[in-house]
This record gives structure tokens, C-alpha cells and sequence, in this order.
């Protein structure tokens, strides 16, 4: 089941009806999320003028509710949500199996002895998405603990930044969060679990907003990677997230530079948090 998972993800098998033609679209998973990564790109999103760049999909298990917008309140509601988008606009119901679809090789090899029923596809491309666990910080596969640069970063990080982006073991279970003096032990260890996120909406002027109440705070697990940086795609690195960081005027925490307020870390700061970062 992993492996028709696999097969459904990186080939058109969750809408083989689609077309290439006018406004219709072919297209995959990886088509944005490159081996299950990103593709660097900031997409329209079809909903007025709302846009959103492309996030990993790596460990989607503990980081629930899914998409920026927090639709999705576990696996199983975004995966039949990704077989409604891939069958939008066909005509053909996306209830399908994979004989249906006249695929040849869904019997051939391996995936001949997995189930090809609608219900068959979902609960197998959730298998595949649930075993994508995020591949090693390779930053911090040597070292014993933190640099004292990384530890004025880790302060910062704690003063500044966790309360929207919180060290969770699951982001929608605020029982999770982990003391700061655990930190280091677990950003080092092979597993690195703790997701830097949590359920709920902020707003931080990062515009237009995803959804009315703002956005989701995003996983910063393997942050370094995540390039674009926001929803618009407006910073293309850690510096610059940092430096668009924004205190205004009454003390409210912006990630986007306002003509009210000032930056909200110096150079120093921002090179200490960026330190920290890259080890999520």
C-alpha cells in the first residue's frame, strides 16, 4: 500500500482524467513538491488575489491542521481533499479505482497486490505521505552541543519567537511543548522532533492573508531549506526574514516592516537567531 502510495504521488494517477487544455491542468504532487520537498516557487492560489508558496512534506503525521490556511484537520481530511482538487473540473467523479482508470502498470510488480478501490487509493497515498519523516539536520549530525552564538540565538528565539512558533511534539497539542532547558538535547538527536509550530492564526502584515483570521504558524523544522520564506514569498533568506522582523509602536510582533515601530533585532541579533535556525 506504501508503494501504490508512492505511485499515486509522484505519477497522475490521482487524476488521470485531467487534461492539458485550456484552463484544465496534468499535473502530480511533485509537480510543486519536488521529492517531496518544495519547488522554490510562490503560487496563485485561484482564490481573488491570495498566494502561497510551496511547503515540504516531510513529517506531516505530527503537524497537524495542514495548509497555511489550517483547513485540514488531520491526514485523512488533506488527502481526500488532494483527490478532489486532482478530479476538479473533469466531469468524472473522483471516486475512481485504478482499473477505471486504464493504468497499466497499477497490475503489474508490487502494486498488483495492493487493493486499487477508491477508498483503496486514499488510505494508501495517506500510508506513503505518514512515511515521510524529515531526513537529518546534517548541521548538527556532529556536534555535541551548541556554540555559544547558537545559545545567544536560542535566547532569542525563546524571548522573541516561541510563542507563536512553539517547541511542540505535535503542533495542535499544547501539552507537547517542551521546557527550554531541553532544547538543545533534542534539536541535536537524531529524530530532532520538536515541530516549532502550533495551531491557531496570527497576523503579522505578511499580505494578503491566507485565511480571514491570518495564517497558521508554520513548522520550522528544517528551516533553512523552506526557501521562500512567508506565504507571499517576499523573503529569500533567514537574514531577511530576520531583518523584516518589526515591532510596532503599541508592541506587537510584525514579519513584515511597517512606517510605524522599527526593526525588531540588530545585525548581531539576527546573525545569533540565524545561527539557531539552521539547526531546527
Amino acid at each position: 500500500m506504501v508503494r501504490l502510495g508512492e505511485a499515486l504521488f509522484f505519477t497522475n494517477a490521482m487524476g488521470p482524467f485531467q487534461k492539458a487544455e485550456g484552463p484544465l491542468s496534468r499535473f502530480t504532487c511533485e509537480s510543486c513538491h519536488f521529492e517531496g520537498g518544495i519547488d522554490g516557487r510562490t503560487h496563485r492560489t485561484g482564490r481573488a488575489d491570495v498566494v502561497a508558496t510551496t511547503k515540504p512534506l516531510f513529517g506531516l503525521g505530527n503537524n497537524a491542521p495542514h495548509f497555511t490556511r489550517a483547513l485540514d484537520e488531520d491526514l485523512t481530511e488533506m488527502v481526500f481533499a488532494e483527490f478532489r482538487v486532482a478530479s476538479s473540473n473533469t466531469g468524472h467523479s473522483e471516486w475512481f479505482d485504478l482499473d477505471e482508470a486504464g493504468i497499466e502498470w497499477a497490475s503489474q510488480g508490487r502494486l498488483a497486490l495492493a487493493p486499487h478501490g477508491a477508498a483503496d487509493l486514499r488510505r494508501a497515498l495517506l500510508l506513503y505521505l505518514a512515511s515521510l519523516p524529515h531526513p537529518r539536520n546534517p548541521r548538527t549530525a556532529d556536534k555535541g552541543s551548541f556554540t555559544p552564538l547558537e545559545r545567544r540565538g536560542q535566547a532569542l528565539f525563546a524571548a522573541h519567537c516561541e510563542s507563536c512558533h512553539q517547541a511542540r511534539l505535535v503542533t495542535n497539542d499544547a501539552s507537547t511543548v517542551q521546557r527550554y532547558e531541553q532544547w538543545e538535547s533534542l534539536v541535536l538527536s537524531s529524530t530532532a522532533p520538536l515541530v516549532w509550530a502550533r495551531d491557531g492564526y496570527e497576523k503579522t502584515e505578511v499580505l494578503p492573508y491566507v485565511h480571514p483570521l491570518g495564517a497558521r504558524p508554520s513548522s520550522l523544522r528544517r528551516i533553512a531549506g523552506k526557501t521562500p520564506y512567508f506565504t507571499n514569498g517576499t523573503a529569500v533568506s533567514l537574514s531577511d526574514v530576520l531583518a523584516l522582523s518589526w515591532l510596532s509602536d503599541d508592541g506587537t510582533f510584525l514579519h513584515a516592516a511597517s512606517t510605524e515601530g522599527g526593526p525588531l533585532f540588530d545585525e548581531a541579533e539576527r546573525t545569533a537567531l540565524v545561527a539557531f535556525l539552521q539547526l531546527l
